[in-house]
């Protein structure tokens, strides 16, 4: 039983240690690269990449800074054979649905049904119970 009770503390142990090495690493650990989205500039304003996703994530910027140079008044592509000709509306007609009560937490038999249309002031009539 005294070497049950020994390997359960050294074990004990043993996790401690690796979790106040691993609490150390985390929050008292120093990094030798520079945080990320820090630019670092020479004394010319070149940039010097920090870590090797640099190059990727100017490109992206790059990107989408044209982007926001798309305009749509020239209109040639609502003009294009292929977007008068290929595109196809596959929308569906909603028809009106009969609506609830007007409102909802009212004693049953108090107020009436909705019958109007919908987005438009609507009726309501007595219900007798």
């Amino acid at each position: 039983m005294a070497k049950g009770k020994l390997t359960t503390y050294l074990l004990i142990a043993l996790l401690v240690i690796v979790g106040a090495y691993w609490a150390y690493t985390m929050f008292f650990g120093q990094s030798d690269s520079a945080p990320t989205g820090v630019v670092v500039t020479d004394g010319q304003g070149e940039t010097i990449p920090t870590d090797p996703t640099t190059e990727s994530a100017n490109q992206f910027l790059q990107i989408l800074q044209n982007i926001n140079d798309v305009t749509l008044q020239d209109r040639t592509l609502l003009q294009n054979d292929l977007f008068k000709n290929k595109l196809r509306d596959y929308g569906k007609v909603i028809e009106d649905r009969p609506r609830g009560r007007l409102n909802p937490f009212a004693p049953i038999g108090v107020g009436g049904m909705f019958t109007g249309t919908p987005g438009l002031s609507g009726t309501t009539t007595a219900t007798s119970s």
